[in-house]
C-alpha cells in the first residue's frame, strides 16, 4: 500500500511540474497614466486592468514546447512603454497594465480583448476580432471604427454595421480617443 501511495504522490508531483511548465509570467515596473505601445505577433490576447504599477504578461500553452517558442520584450523610453511579442499563435497571452493607461496596439491577425482600461485606446489589426470594453461612453471625445469587410458593433454608441467598407465616427465631450480598424473581421465596442 505504501508503494502505491508513493507512486501516486510522485505522479501528482510530476503532474504539478508539467502544469507549471505550461505557464510563464513576466512582470515589468511601469507607472499608471502613461502610453503603452504594443506590437503583437499573431495570436489571441486579453489585455486587462490591474491596480498595480506594473505591466505583467502571462503566457499559457497546452504544450511546453509552444510556450518556449514565444518571445516577449518590454522596454521604456521617456515614459512610453513598448511591448513586443513573437511566435504567439499556439499560446494564450494575458497582459495586465495599470488601469489608467493609454494603449496603442498593432496586431497582424488574431483576437484581442481590452477590458477595464481607462484612457486612450487605439487598436489596428489586419484580420480578426477586436473586443473593447468602453466603460462610460461619455468619457470619449473621438470615436472611430472602420472595417473593410466585416462587422462593427458598438452597443454603447448605438451603432451596428455589416458588409464592405463599414465605418462610423462620433464626436463627444469626453477626454479620451477610441479608434479601431480591422481589414477583415469584426470590431465590438462593449
Amino acid at each position: 500500500m505504501r508503494r502505491v501511495l508513493t507512486c501516486i504522490g510522485a505522479l501528482l508531483v510530476l503532474c504539478g511540474v508539467a502544469n507549471a511548465q505550461d505557464e510563464r509570467v513576466m512582470s515589468f515596473d511601469f507607472p499608471a497614466g502613461h502610453m503603452i505601445r504594443m506590437k503583437l505577433a499573431a495570436g489571441g490576447y486579453v489585455i486587462r486592468a490591474t491596480s498595480e504599477d506594473n505591466v505583467s504578461v502571462r503566457i499559457s500553452a497546452d504544450q511546453a514546447n509552444d510556450l518556449n517558442k514565444t518571445w516577449v520584450k518590454f522596454t521604456t523610453d521617456h515614459g512610453v512603454g513598448r511591448l513586443e511579442t513573437k511566435d504567439a499563435t499556439k499560446v494564450n497571452v494575458t497582459i495586465e497594465v495599470p488601469a489608467r493607461s493609454d494603449l496603442d496596439i498593432r496586431l497582424g491577425y488574431g483576437e484581442v480583448s481590452v477590458k477595464g482600461i481607462e484612457g486612450h485606446k487605439e487598436v489596428h489589426m489586419s484580420a480578426g476580432e477586436i473586443n473593447i470594453e468602453v466603460g462610460d461612453p461619455s468619457a470619449y471625445r473621438d470615436v472611430t471604427a472602420r472595417v473593410r469587410i466585416g462587422d462593427v458593433k458598438a452597443r454603447p454608441f448605438r451603432v451596428s454595421k455589416s458588409g464592405f467598407f463599414r465605418s462610423f465616427k462620433l464626436t463627444g465631450s469626453g477626454q479620451y480617443g477610441l479608434r479601431a480598424t480591422v481589414g477583415v473581421g469584426e470590431i465590438n465596442f462593449l
